[in-house]
C-alpha cells in the first residue's frame, strides 16, 4: 500500500515484509545523543529541546514509571535506557526507549514476546473491500501506543532518562544524573509497556483488542486476530490493525464518525478523518 509515489522503491505505509511500519520517515535524519553536541544544532531551542520535553513530559503525565531509590541489589536487573532523537521534514521527534535486547538472567524482563501483526493478505483484503464497495479508505495512528498498556511484570526497573540542564526543574522528574553529572540515586519502577521492551507489542495488542471487543463491540476474525468487523446502525466497518496503525474502510459516514468518536474517547490518535 503506497503512502506516496516516488522515484525508485516506493515508500510503504504498511511494510509487511519487515513486520512493521516503515522504519524511517523519508527525509529524516538521526541526531547525536550527547546534549553538548545537540546544543550546537541550529534548532536546539526551537525543535530538539521541545521534542525532548514533549516525550519525557508525556511519560510523566502517563505515569509510565515511578521513581524509587537505587539499592545495590538492583545492579543486576536494572534495564538500560536511552533516548532516540530524530529530525524529520516537518518536526523533531524524540523517543525514550528501553534496551530490551540486553536481557539479564533467564527472562527476568519478560515472560512472553510473541505477537501477531496484520498480514499482507489482510491489508489487501481491506483495500479490495473498499475498492469493490466504493468505500473510503482511512488510516489512523495511536500516539504513544505501547504506553497505554500495563506491564505484565510489576518488578521491572529501568534507568531514568538523562535530562539536559534546561529540564532539571522538577517538572520532568529527577532524571538519571544531577547538575554535577553524578548519579541521582534514583531508578524507575516500570508501570507501562515502554518502547523497547520485548513484550511491549504483545501487551499493546492485547490491550487494543480488549478495548475493541469490550467497549466498541467489534468482531475479531478467527483466521486473523488483527482484522475486525464492526456493524452499527445498518452500516459496516472493516479494519486491519498493524501495531499502532489501523487501516479501515467504513460503509458510511455515520459509522465512520462513531468509530472515531469511541476511539478518541479513550486514546489520543492522529489521522482517521481524511482518506
Amino acid at each position: 500500500l503506497l503512502a506516496g509515489a516516488s522515484v525508485g522503491r516506493p515508500a510503504l505505509l504498511f511494510d509487511v515484509r519487515n513486520a512493521g511500519p516503515s522504519a524511517s520517515v523519508p527525509g529524516s535524519s538521526s541526531l547525536p545523543r550527547s546534549f553538548a553536541k545537540l546544543r550546537l544544532e541550529p534548532d536546539w531551542e526551537s525543535g530538539i529541546l521541545p521534542a525532548i520535553k514533549s516525550e519525557i513530559g508525556g511519560l510523566i503525565q502517563s505515569n509510565v514509571y515511578e521513581e524509587i531509590p537505587w539499592e545495590p541489589w538492583m545492579s543486576g536487573v536494572l534495564i538500560r535506557t536511552h533516548r532516540i532523537d530524530e529530525r524529520r521534514p516537518d518536526k523533531c521527534k524524540s523517543r525514550f526507549v528501553a534496551e530490551g535486547n540486553h536481557t539479564v538472567g533467564d527472562g527476568v524482563h519478560f515472560d512472553e514476546v510473541a505477537t501477531s501483526m496484520a498480514s499482507a493478505t489482510a491489508v489487501k483484503m481491506v483495500v479490495s473491500f473498499a475498492a469493490g464497495c466504493r468505500n473510503g479508505l482511512f488510516s489512523l495512528d495511536f500516539r504513544q501506543a505501547f504506553l497505554q498498556a500495563d506491564v505484565a511484570n510489576p518488578n521491572l526497573l529501568i534507568e531514568l532518562p538523562d535530562l539536559p540542564h534546561e529540564m532539571m526543574t522538577g517538572e520532568f522528574g529527577t532524571g538519571k544524573r544531577d547538575r554535577s553529572g553524578a548519579r541521582s540515586g534514583m531508578v524507575g519502577r516500570l508501570k507501562k509497556a515502554l518502547y523497547g521492551l520485548r513484550d511491549s507489542p504483545r501487551l499493546w495488542a492485547k490491550h487494543l483488542q480488549r478495548f475493541l471487543t469490550e467497549e466498541v463491540g467489534v468482531r475479531i476474525l478467527v483466521a486473523d486476530r488483527n482484522v475486525f468487523k464492526w456493524e452499527w446502525n445498518g452500516e459496516t466497518l472493516l479494519a486491519a490493525c498493524h501495531v499502532d496503525d489501523v487501516l479501515f474502510t467504513p460503509s458510511g459516514p455515520g459509522i465512520h464518525a462513531e468509530f472515531l468518536r469511541r476511539v478518541r474517547a479513550r486514546f489520543e490518535i492522529t489521522g482517521g478523518d481524511v482518506p
